[in-house]
């Protein structure tokens, strides 16, 4: 049976609050799922929860009046409780529900316990999940599951896009206006860009159960034909880039901020994701100031060099150094991340960290709560002591920035935790040479707005 009329849903996280709601993107990979369809003649329609509620109980009018053949539901560490729950309500209502997503695509044995859809895409969507809207046989489609005769059946993995430059721009006019969505941004609106997928290095806390490990580029050529039409169409004015890694392959980088040069596009970008130091030139840094580029993230992790070693990051402390005093020379922001409570954390290590990233001292340093997220050697490695609370499938609703614990520490309490998370912030923070350098960085009221009110809720929600 074919299934010619789609929604596509984005749950909304409904305890999340304060940080967790502070910075509010697109959902990229629907509009991405949303324009393969409608390249094939699907008549699709993009729900975002996030921006349009739907009702929390009974009948989902939202979605049924659409009267949709077929609703896929994506599913993250975040929305994972409130995407059972919709899918709940839909089913019951004799939908036919498609779950996919990084919790679906890791946990689908532990979902089907908690619902029964008519099948869960593992992995990348874009070819399964239109196949399976193209009516084939379940049993013929690589990369999905389903139950039949009362088993759970795992078809062959699809394999991922081989190349990407043959995927449709994202759908951005069935989603939300851009002004809909929020975020620390120097211009407005602004537009999420994926350029690669895929990420090889191992590191022990991360999932890369969507793209996988092996490193896929965009062609620079794509990447800026997508960010001229989102500038031209939708009037973006800044662009985040949220690759795993933007600057693995330099060359490729490089080509990609020429060319935003050599067509004029007068965009900011933002670097969000934590790019890796060591794959970083001072020359591709003045490259990226010419660009636009006003903010550049990086991934620290740990102070601690025992840490970063058992989580599979080699210690680059001098790299880290020099990347920041680069990005200052030029005047690009940098932020740090930094990630409390690993499983090899001590109150030692995490005071190594916070006073590492005193002495680094970008402009922000983010302290996020480790999540044991599925199929990763952390997690595994909890697991298998007995350690773990929350499973995956049942959301972590409190996101990064909370004081809840997913997990019991080997050797730290949840107090000493929460203790520590709190003096992070504090130390780095409450000094004032960093308010000063942090009130100079902005250059918008809105900036400083999404400031002040992301500090505040993280104020409250911290106990600081």
């Amino acid at each position: 049976m074919e299934f010619r009329k789609i929604v596509l849903i984005n749950p909304e996280n409904p305890s999340s609050r304060g940080v967790n709601r502070s910075t509010l993107y697109p959902p990229i990979g629907l509009a991405m799922l949303a324009s393969v369809l409608k390249q094939e003649g699907f008549d699709v329609q993009v729900i975002d929860e996030a921006v349009t509620a739907l009702s929390q109980d009974g009948p989902l009018t939202a979605v049924l009046d659409k009267r949709p053949h077929l609703v896929g539901i994506s599913m993250n560490v975040i929305n994972a409780s409130r995407a059972v729950q919709l899918a709940r309500g839909l089913i019951k209502e004799g939908v036919h529900v498609v779950l996919g997503g990084p919790v679906a695509s890791t946990c689908y044995r532990e979902i089907y316990k908690k619902v029964k859809p008519y099948c869960i895409v593992i992995g990348e969507g874009e070819q399964s999940f239109l196949r399976v809207c193209m009516g084939e046989r379940l049993q013929d489609i690589e990369g999905i599951c389903f139950m039949e005769d009362g088993q759970l059946k795992i078809n062959p993995p699809a394999g991922p896009v081989e190349d990407l430059d043959l995927l449709p721009f994202p759908a951005y006019q069935l989603l939300p206006p851009l002004k809909s969505y929020r975020s620390r941004a120097r211009l407005h609106p602004v537009a999420p860009i994926i350029t690669s997928r895929g990420c090889p290095f191992g590191c022990a806390y991360c999932n890369s159960g969507i793209f996988g490990r092996r490193f896929r580029a965009r062609s620079p050529e794509s990447v800026v034909d997508e960010i001229e039409y989102l500038v031209k169409d939708f009037g973006v004015r800044q662009i985040d880039i949220v690759d795993d890694n933007f600057t693995l392959d330099i060359e490729r980088a490089d080509r990609i901020l020429e060319l935003i040069i050599k067509r004029g596009l007068n965009i900011a970008i933002n670097l969000q994701n934590g790019i890796r130091a060591d794959r970083l030139t001072h020359e591709l840094v003045r490259k990226m100031k010419r660009a636009g580029v006003y903010k550049a993230s990086i991934g620290v992790e740990s102070g601690s060099p025992e840490v970063l070693k058992a989580i599979g990051i080699r210690p680059g402390f001098d790299e880290i150094h020099r990347a920041v005093e680069w990005f200052r020379a030029e005047g690009i922001s940098t932020t740090a991340f930094f990630i409390i409570g690993l499983p090899d954390d001590t109150e030692e290590s995490i005071l190594q960290s916070i006073q590492y990233a005193i002495t680094l001292n970008p402009v922000v340093a983010v302290f996020s709560r480790f999540i044991p997220l599925p199929e990763t050697v952390c997690y595994e490695r909890l697991k298998k002591q007995g350690l773990i609370r929350v499973e995956p499938c049942e959301g972590f609703s409190g996101g990064f920035f909370t004081s809840n614990s997913y997990f019991r520490h080997p050797v730290l309490s949840d107090a000493q935790i929460t203790r520590l998370h709190r003096m992070a912030y504090r130390r780095f923070y409450l000094r004032p040479s960093k308010i000063l350098e942090i009130i100079r960085d902005m250059r918008s009221l809105k900036e400083f707005g999404w400031l002040l009110r992301s500090s505040i809720t993280l104020v409250k929600e911290l106990g600081l």
